[in-house]
């Protein structure tokens, strides 16, 4: 072990018995159990949602999930001589699941689901990221299709390609029209209790893969 991971192993209440190269990480077999060192480049208050998220998850008992360690100071990240961030998380030898056994995803996609619904926070609570606004983003996708449209329009000498996608572009946007409609509808609908809340991808939480880790809002009332 180098000195720099000495230096920010030494900032947590463990006795760090032995340790060995991971991918990118430093895994620990500590007298706290396995654990590992990562280095971390989000912010406080990302890593801070990260965590009551985690611990949602873990108190609901349904999926089990990774905890992140506190240093001495109750940090949940330590610093090294150059400012560089680390965490410290519980850590469970594994593989990935075949997928090539329809048992075993199966199985991954019912953790999933369960994960998904314990991931579910107050729309208003405070610290929240920005939500990410599918109605933002339809609208966007359909201004480029207009946009392309438009272009093709104008151009005068068009290639075979170009004259194809000019007759099919027509639905395509007609489509996406109806479903930026539809979604409008849906998301006005307010939430039994007048209140919203903040869904969040896998990706928010640290170690999983998949998802950006944005809240995504949902049944919110209209003019909230």
């Amino acid at each position: 072990m180098n000195d720099r991971a000495v230096e920010l192993l030494e900032q947590y209440e463990i006795e760090v018995l032995r340790t060995r190269k991971g991918r990118g990480a430093i895994l620990c077999e500590t007298s706290q159990g396995s654990l590992i060192l990562k280095e971390y480049a989000g912010s406080q208050e990302r890593i801070a949602l990260q965590d009551r998220l985690l611990k949602q998850a873990a108190q609901a008992g349904l999926v089990q999930v990774e905890t992140i360690v506190p240093d001495r100071e109750g940090a949940l990240f330590v610093k090294d001589n150059d400012g560089i961030k680390y965490v410290l998380k519980t850590w469970q030898d594994g593989r990935e699941c075949n997928i090539h056994d329809r048992g075993e995803c199966v199985e991954a996609v019912r953790i999933l689901a369960k994960l998904h619904e314990n991931m579910t926070l107050p729309s208003d609570m405070p610290g929240l990221p920005s939500a990410f606004s599918v109605e933002k983003e339809y609208d966007k996708r359909n201004r480029e299709l207009k946009r392309v449209r438009n272009y093709l329009q104008q151009k005068k000498q068009k290639s075979w390609f170009e004259l194809n996608l000019r007759k099919a572009l027509d639905g395509f946007l007609e489509q996406a029209l109806e479903v930026t409609e539809e979604w409008k509808a849906y998301a006005g609908l307010p939430a039994e209790d007048g209140r919203g809340t903040a869904a969040f991808g896998p990706g928010s939480l640290p170690g999983v893969p998949g998802g950006t880790g944005d809240a995504v809002s949902a049944g919110e009332s209209p003019g909230s």
